[in-house]
C-alpha cells in the first residue's frame, strides 16, 4: 500500500488501543489509592453533638477520626458502567471530648468511639470526558450496626449511662458525614489523578501520540428489531428509533433497546401512552405492563402507564428495554421521561443511545472494566488521520486469562504503529542521501561507497569511474503495512539511484544505475514496565536492477554485502531505537509485570501483563549515606553485643494464608511502597525469597528490616526483622568504622523498628 495521508485529526475514529483491566487489577488499584484516602479520612470535620434531656445536656465535640479499615473488601462490577467497592466488618474509630452538666453538677473529659459490625458500599461510575477517564461517586452508603462510645478519665458508670443517651443520633450522624466524607475523598482523588493520565505523549518535538479515548460513534436512539405479522419471533429486521413517537404496522411488534442518561441527576420514572398493549422495563425491573389487549381488535384502545420511580445519576447510563405489539389497526406508542415533580416530556436520542460495547469509551462487564483509546500517532505541526483500514478490538478478556498472573489485557491494532509509518513517511524520515562522509568508520570495514569497493560485483562500473565516490538517494515507493501473524511483519520497497561523483572543488554528480529494493522485515513487540516496545528480529531484502549506465552482469552480489550491513549495523541501532518505545497512558504508581504477548490470527495483539508497585517514590539516601550503608548493612555492628541489641531491635513472624512465595513477594512490595514515605524507605531489594528493606531517619541513621519467606502448606510464613545498624549516621564520612569501634555503648531505637513491623504486618494480612 503507497503511503497517503488524508483529512484532519479526527476524534470519532474507532479504538486501536484497550485495557481490559480485571478484578484482580481493579483490586491492586484500590490498594495503591486507599492510603490516600485513609489520610484524607483523617482530616474530616465532624459537627459536635449536643442532647437535651430532662435538664441534663451531654455534648460530644472535637470528634476525630483515628482509623479506617476497610476490613473484608470485595469489587463488583456492575454493566454498563458501575464498579462497586464494599467492605463488610469495617472497623473505624474515634476520639472525641465530652461534656456533662444538670445546672449543678459540671463534667468532662475525652472519649474513644468504636465502630464495629460496619459494612460500606461505594458505587463508582467510570465514563469519558474530553477524551479522559472520569469517574464520579454516585452512591455511599455507611451501614454502622453497633458502636460504643468508652468514656476515659475515671468517669462512673452513671455518666458512662448518660453518654449512651448520643447513640441513635450519634450513629445517624457518623453514618451521613463518614458516606459524605468518602464520596468527597474518592473524587477528590480522581479529580487529581486522572487529568494526571497522559492524553498526548511527545515522542519527539515533531511527533506526538495521542491517548485520546474515542467518542461515542454509534446511532442515537434504541436498538432492535421489528417483527412483521407476528409476536416477537420469525422474521425480523434491525431498526434504530430516534423519534419516541413510533407508529407501527398492523400486526407488527418491535423490541428494541438502549442505554438512558440523564441530563442531571434526579429521579426519574417513564411514561407509556399507547394503542394496544405495551411492555417496558427500566433500572428498577419491569413495570408498566398491561394485560395483552386482544390484538385482533381494531378499535382504538388508549393507555397510559408509568413505570417506579427510580433514582439516577448524569454520570450513569442505564439499561432500558421497550416490546410493543399492534393489534389489526396498527399501533401507536409514545414513550416519555419523568422527572419527579416535573412534566414528561418525549424521549429525545440526545439522552438515549443504542451503545455497545464496542462503541463506549469505557465499559463494565461482569468480569473487567474496558477502556478504548483511537490512539494514532501524528505530526505535530500538521495532525492528518491515518489512511491505514482499522481492525475491530475485542471487548472482554481472553478466555485464557489467568488472574492469578495478570491484571490486565492490553489489545493493539496494528493501526496504531501503522500510523507512525505514516507519519515519518510525510515527514520524509524514510528517504536519505547517502555518501562515504556518512559511513561511521566501525561502519567501514563492512561497507565504503566507491567504485573500488564493488568493482567485483561492478566491473565495468569500476573500470569506467575507477576510484570514484559514490553517492546514494534512497526514497521509498512502497511501505507494506505492518500486519500480524506469528509475530509482527512489514516492508519497504525502496527505489535507489546510484550517482557517481566526480570532480573537486565543484562534484559533478553523474546518474549510474537505479535500483529497487524490497525489504520485509519481521520483529516483535513487548513491554517493558509501562513502555510498548518493539524488537526487529530479522530482514531480508531482495535486489532489482532496473537501469545502469554500464552492463551490470549479476546485481544480486549486492545482497550478501547489504545483508552483512543489517545484521552488524542497522539492525542492533534501529532495535536500539525501538526499545526506547511508545509510553502508555498509565495511573501513576504502577508498572507492568509478568508480561506475555499473544499473536492473534485475527490480526491484533494481545499482551497480558500483571500489576507491581511503581519504585519512584522511594527515599533517596545522600551521597555518603548511599555509599557507606552497603558496608554497614552487611557490617550490623549494632547486633555484636546480644545484650545490647534488643534495646534496637525488633522481630516478628506472621503467616498469609492461601498465598505462594511470588504472592507474598507481592504483598511485601505493596505494603513498601504503602510506608515509603512514612518510614524513609529505600527501593526493597530481593534475593531469593528474601527482600530487604533501608529505612533512614532524617538524620540518615540506618534501621534494616529483613523479611524471610517460607512456604508452608498453602500459606507463606513471614519471619520479619528490623533492626537499627549503628550508633552513627550512615551521612557522616567513616560512619561505619565509628560504629564498629563504639558497639558496645548502648542506645534505643524509641520503638521505631517495633512500629515498622507491626505497619508490614498490618497491610499485609488479610482477615
Amino acid at each position: 500500500m503507497a503511503i497517503s495521508t488524508t483529512g484532519h485529526k479526527n476524534f470519532t475514529r474507532p479504538a486501536s488501543l484497550s485495557f481490559a483491566i480485571a478484578g484482580s487489577g481493579l483490586n491492586e488499584i484500590e490498594d495503591l489509592l486507599l492510603p490516600t484516602l485513609h489520610s484524607l479520612m483523617m482530616n474530616v470535620t465532624i459537627p459536635p453533638i449536643k442532647v437535651k434531656a430532662l435538664g441534663i445536656v451531654v455534648e460530644v465535640s472535637n470528634i476525630s477520626l483515628t482509623k479506617l479499615d476497610f476490613g473484608n473488601e470485595n469489587i463488583q462490577l456492575n454493566p454498563p458502567n458501575v464498579v462497586t467497592i464494599s467492605g463488610s466488618e469495617v472497623l473505624i474509630l474515634a476520639t472525641m471530648n465530652w461534656h456533662y452538666h444538670d445546672g449543678l453538677i459540671k463534667i468532662h473529659g475525652t472519649a474513644e468511639d468504636v465502630f464495629n459490625q460496619t459494612n460500606l458500599a461505594i458505587d463508582m461510575a467510570i465514563s469519558s470526558k474530553d477524551g479522559r477517564l472520569q469517574l464520579d461517586v454516585v452512591d455511599c452508603n455507611l451501614d454502622i450496626k453497633d458502636f460504643c462510645i468508652i468514656l476515659d478519665g475515671g468517669a462512673g458508670g452513671f455518666y458512662q449511662d448518660i453518654v449512651n443517651m448520643l447513640h441513635k443520633p450519634l450513629k445517624n450522624l457518623f453514618s451521613s458525614t463518614i458516606s459524605q466524607a468518602l464520596e468527597d475523598g474518592i473524587n477528590a482523588i480522581a479529580l487529581a489523578l486522572l487529568p494526571s493520565v497522559p492524553v498526548v505523549i511527545p515522542l519527539s518535538n515533531k511527533v506526538e501520540i495521542d491517548y485520546a479515548l474515542i467518542n461515542v460513534t454509534n446511532d442515537r436512539g434504541m436498538s432492535g428489531y421489528k417483527y412483521s405479522n407476528n409476536h416477537f419471533s420469525g422474521s425480523s429486521q434491525s431498526i434504530t428509533v430516534q423519534d419516541f413517537d413510533i407508529s407501527v404496522d398492523a400486526y407488527d411488534s418491535i423490541d428494541i433497546s438502549g442505554y438512558f442518561q440523564p441530563s442531571r441527576n434526579g429521579t426519574y420514572s417513564f411514561q407509556i401512552h399507547f394503542k394496544q398493549a405495551a411492555q417496558i422495563t427500566t433500572p428498577g425491573g419491569t413495570a408498566g405492563h398491561l394485560e395483552m389487549h386482544n390484538p385482533g381488535m381494531c378499535w382504538v384502545q388508549y393507555h397510559t402507564d408509568k413505570t417506579s420511580l427510580f433514582n439516577a445519576s448524569s454520570a450513569v447510563y442505564y439499561p432500558i428495554n421497550l416490546k410493543y405489539q399492534s393489534g389489526c389497526g396498527g399501533g401507536h406508542i409514545q414513550v416519555s421521561v419523568c422527572e419527579a415533580g416535573a412534566s414528561c416530556e418525549l424521549l429525545s436520542s440526545l439522552n438515549i443511545t443504542t451503545n455497545q460495547t464496542e462503541a463506549l469509551p469505557v465499559f463494565v462487564d461482569h468480569t473487567a472494566v474496558l477502556v478504548s483509546a483511537g490512539a494514532e500517532m501524528f505530526d505535530t505541526q500538521h495532525p492528518v488521520e491515518s489512511p491505514f483500514p482499522h481492525l475491530q478490538l475485542p471487548t472482554v478478556l481472553p478466555p485464557n486469562f489467568n488472574q492469578s498472573l495478570h491484571s490486565i489485557a492490553v489489545y493493539l491494532d496494528p493501526f496504531l504503529l501503522n500510523s507512525g509509518l505514516s507519519v515519518l513517511n510525510a515527514q520524509g524520515v524514510f528517504n536519505f542521501t547517502l555518501t562515504n562522509d556518512d559511513i561511521p568508520p566501525a561502519v567501514q570495514p563492512y561497507f565504503q561507497l566507491n567504485t573500488t569497493f564493488f568493482r567485483y560485483i561492478f566491473p565495468n562500473l569500476y573500470n569506467k569511474f575507477p576510484n570514484d565516490a559514490l553517492q546514494l538517494d534512497m526514497a521509498p515507493l512502497q511501505i507494506e503495512p505492518i500486519a500480524v501473524n506469528s509475530s509482527i511483519r512489514s516492508g519497504f520497497l525502496y527505489a535507489v539511484n546510484v550517482s557517481v561523483l566526480q570532480g573537486t572543488p565543484r562534484t559533478q554528480v553523474i546518474p549510474a544505475m537505479k535500483l529497487e529494493i524490497h525489504f520485509k522485515i519481521d520483529g516483535s513487540v513487548s513491554l517493558e514496565n509501562t513502555t510498548l516496545a518493539g524488537n526487529i528480529s530479522s530482514i531480508v531484502l531482495t535486489t532489482t536492477l532496473t537501469w545502469a549506465i554500464v552492463p551490470v552482469a549479476n546485481v544480486s552480489g549486492l545482497n550478501p554485502i547489504i545483508a552483512k550491513l543489517l545484521d552488524n549495523i542497522i539492525i542492533p541501532s534501529l532495535n536500539k531505537l525501538l526499545n526506547k518505545g511508545l509510553p502508555l497512558p498509565i495511573i501513576g504508581g504502577i508498572e507492568f509485570v509478568n508480561t506475555e504477548v499473544i499473536y492473534n490470527p485475527e490480526g491484533i495483539v494481545t499482551l497480558l501483563a500483571g500489576f507491581q508497585p511503581d519504585m519512584d517514590g522511594f527515599y533517596q539516601p545522600s551521597f555518603f549515606a548511599r555509599a557507606q550503608s552497603g558496608i554497614q548493612t552487611t557490617l550490623r555492628p549494632a547486633l555484636w553485643l546480644r545484650p545490647l541489641a534488643h534495646l534496637h531491635s525488633s522481630r516478628k513472624t506472621w503467616s498469609l494464608k492461601n498465598v505462594s512465595i511470588v504472592d507474598a513477594k507481592h504483598q511485601i512490595l505493596e505494603a513498601a511502597v504503602k510506608q515509603a514515605s512514612r518510614f524513609q524507605l529505600a527501593e526493597p531489594q530481593t534475593r531469593g525469597n528474601t527482600i530487604q528493606i533501608l529505612s533512614y531517619t532524617k538524620a540518615e541513621w540506618l534501621d534494616v528490616i529483613e523479611f524471610e519467606l517460607q512456604q508452608s502448606g498453602s500459606s507463606v510464613l513471614v519471619v520479619a526483622h528490623s533492626f537499627s545498624s549503628g550508633l552513627f549516621p550512615v551521612c557522616i564520612p567513616g560512619a561505619p568504622i565509628l560504629n564498629m569501634a563504639l558497639c558496645f555503648v548502648p542506645f534505643l531505637d524509641h520503638g521505631f523498628n517495633k512500629k515498622r513491623l507491626d505497619a508490614f504486618m498490618q497491610a499485609t494480612i488479610k482477615e
